[in-house]
């Protein structure tokens, strides 16, 4: 066959995307044996049934048609207003894209926000396709360590050490997978900080925000972020819904339009009966 395109090949180099285990374990599980995931944040339950009859209302009404490529306006109000509650911020619907899962929202942000031969900063431990996300793009990246000792917080200094002339962006996930830590508000002011200084963008990936057992503090909140904060959400973990692919961002106006014109070109739209179960979880 003809060779498959430089962009694509390089998303996996190696061949491995790091899932190989979880999918042998899922493959035996499908076949009987007695296997406990521990690869994958799923849930051992399903999705609450009010959520389920909603979605099966909406087919059964006749919800078969294309739907506005950022989303139902009644699904963006109601994850705007999950929004204001997640980032502390009043977010109206026209800040909010409505994206296949969280992964396509992480996959829509590192597009809308870095060019090929882009630098990008990713705060580790993090979740396992964000190697891969950035290869995407054809961007480049630096992955800072936060140490065990210090509660997996993130360190200004290992940061500003990390930066380079092209370096457009900085990835955070709080709550944080996989260790669970919670970043405070000092260590995200002083990231916030560097990202004013050096005029980059912030990627906060928040998907685990109503999981973190205490006070949540979104860095679109503080002093002059919000402008440059792009935040990912997802109703995979806060409402059990993992395989219904539902997410969005939350972003600046002019952010959310560019995002529509990338909707344009990837999922043209969402399914409109899967999208008015998600407002009535909301």
């Amino acid at each position: 066959m003809p060779r498959p395109s430089k962009r694509i090949t390089a998303i996996v180099p190696s061949g491995k995307d790091g899932w190989e285990v979880h999918s042998a374990a899922w493959a035996r599980q499908q076949a009987g044996e007695d296997i406990i995931m521990l690869s994958v944040g799923d849930h051992d339950f399903d999705t609450p049934s009010q959520t389920i009859e909603a979605c099966v209302n909406a087919v059964r009404g006749s919800n078969h048609h294309y739907t506005p490529l950022p989303g139902l306006p009644r699904l963006r109000k109601a994850m705007a207003a999950a929004s204001t509650a997640c980032t502390g911020i009043e977010t109206e619907a026209d800040e909010i894209i409505a994206t296949q899962g969280g992964q396509a929202a992480l996959y829509a942000a590192v597009q809308t926000v870095l060019d090929p031969g882009d630098h990008a900063i990713v705060v580790a431990p993090y979740y396992a396709t964000y190697p891969n996300t950035f290869s995407a793009a054809g961007a480049t990246f630096t992955v800072v360590e936060t140490p065990a000792e210090d509660g997996f917080q993130p360190r200004a200094d290992m940061i500003r050490a990390a930066l380079r002339p092209n370096t457009r962006a900085i990835l955070i996930n709080t709550p944080n997978n996989p260790t669970g830590a919670v970043y405070s508000r000092e260590r995200l002011e002083e990231l916030a900080a560097i990202c004013k200084e050096h005029d980059l963008w912030l990627l906060s990936d928040e998907v685990y925000w109503t999981l973190g057992g205490g006070e949540h503090i979104s860095p679109r909140s503080l002093p002059g972020m919000a402008e440059r904060t792009l935040v990912i959400n997802s109703m995979s973990k806060s409402h059990g819904m993992t395989g219904w692919r539902m997410g969005w961002l939350t972003g600046p106006r002019e952010m959310i339009r560019l995002l529509t014109d990338l909707n344009l070109v990837t999922t043209y739209g969402l399914p409109a009966f899967i999208s008015i179960a998600c407002a009535e979880a909301l």
